[in-house]
């Protein structure tokens, strides 16, 4: 045999072993009990600016002095924990073992602020409904079921999606695939809320009223939040309306609304990084690279309308912080809901990496690291008290970072029986 055919055969021989394609598939989880345990930590830093009439407003204190000002914003953080239990897809139910969030935010005096909530749907039990494309969260069976107030179950994500992160065909380690329809889906079944519990009716008009004597503009304009969201009235007095809002920690809220909403357009790519054994297991990891971005009107891409055009203080991710009056409970003198535009322009990078038991076909773990970027401007003209029109000019950039890790495991065979 000449040499020439001896180095083709030798090629040969050891070419599969560097091309060979890999099954990466795993269960979607429809006829399991699993156990998802998911931590969010978002660092964000905001530099937000407020014109009345084209003036600047550079009186009010800031962040955490009430929030009348035009100035202000700052660097906060929050870290959510949130563990549950998500059964059959026949059955759709969902059991909360934990929902807390811990957020941390500049004072008045600059010295970081923190608080803490827990989930108003910590150690219960909830059935997932989908009608017409909308979901609903029961909680109960029976005759004793009721459903979970709208302001409680909104943004909750439905089924967990990150099989969805997986190649559809066979793939050879370092070859890509494309995600770009399945990535949207997938993360936002990862960005879960904690809610707490909604205070009766005379407790959040208390609240929302006790937020507007700390500051909050009279003319109905209320500095935002670090995710670009309306808080007037923040800092003392929005303790009160806090309680039963708060999601997120309020910090990057606008970018978890439009990661959610899944209206910003995605371009995202897989790669099968390495296969190998451990405890006797293969297993795959799989690189992702992602990017969100959209630019146009606010609410056409997924956020809350502000307050002040109707939206309600309070009714998205991160809202509700001492509502100026617009929102749930609020002055019912406020001014009515203002006329102009609210546009964002949104930008974000993600990174990370999916393990999967190729063995017990299973998704383990999902980890995600993404930069932040969210501009949004409003422009609105409302009617004062006094009759005369008053143009409020608001801009929030934030720029901030998200990390997430979600761990994942078949429940106990007992819990599965349920």
């Amino acid at each position: 045999m000449s040499h020439s055919s001896v180095l083709l055969l030798s090629l040969l021989i050891t070419a599969p072993l560097f091309a060979q394609k890999v099954d990466v598939k795993a269960s979607s989880g429809d006829d399991q009990t699993l156990r998802i345990s998911v931590q969010t930590k978002i660092q964000a830093k905001e530099t937000r600016k407020m014109l009345r009439n084209g003036e600047e407003m550079t009186g009010g204190g800031g962040r955490g002095g009430g929030g009348g000002g035009g100035g202000g914003g700052g660097d906060s953080s929050s870290q959510l924990e949130v563990v549950f239990e998500q059964g059959p897809a026949v059955g759709n139910w969902r059991s909360y073992q934990k929902l807390i969030a811990t957020e941390s935010r500049a004072g008045q005096d600059g010295v970081p602020v923190e608080s803490k909530i827990e989930g108003a749907l910590q150690g219960k039990k909830v059935t997932l409904k989908v009608d017409g494309g909308k979901q609903s969260l029961i909680e109960g069976e029976g005759a004793a079921s009721k459903p979970v107030d709208d302001n409680i179950a909104r943004d909750i994500p439905g089924r967990l999606a990150v099989a969805l992160l997986l190649p559809t065909n066979a793939v050879a380690v370092g070859e890509e695939f494309d995600l770009s329809k399945a990535f949207g889906f997938a993360i936002a079944s990862l960005v879960h809320p904690v809610a707490a519990a909604r205070p009766d009716a005379t407790a959040r008009g208390q609240g929302a009223r006790a937020g507007r004597g700390q500051g909050a503009d009279p003319a109905g304009g209320a500095g935002t939040d670090a995710g670009g969201t309306t808080g007037g009235g923040r800092g003392q007095g929005g303790q009160g309306a806090r309680g039963g809002m708060a999601r997120m920690g309020g910090v990057g809220a606008a970018a978890t609304q439009l990661i959610a909403a899944g209206k910003l357009t995605v371009k995202a790519t897989g790669k099968l990084a390495s296969v190998e054994e451990k405890n006797g297991e293969q297993m795959a990891i799989l690189d992702i690279t992602a990017s969100m971005i959209g630019k146009g009107k606010a609410t056409e891409l997924g956020l809350r309308p502000q307050a002040a055009f109707g939206g309600g203080g309070g009714q998205g991710r991160g809202q509700g912080r001492g509502q100026g009056g617009a929102g749930a409970g609020g002055d019912a003198a406020a001014p009515a809901a203002a006329a102009g535009t609210d546009n964002v322009d949104a930008n974000l990078t993600f990174k990370g990496k999916v393990h999967v038991n190729l063995t017990t076909r299973q998704i383990t773990e999902v980890e995600m690291a993404g930069d932040l970027k969210v501009d949004r401007k409003t422009v609105r003209t409302m009617a004062g008290r006094d009759g005369e029109e008053t143009e409020l000019d608001t801009t929030a950039n934030t720029e901030g970072k998200l990390e997430l890790k979600a761990v994942i495991a078949i429940a106990p065979s007992k819990d599965a029986k349920k």
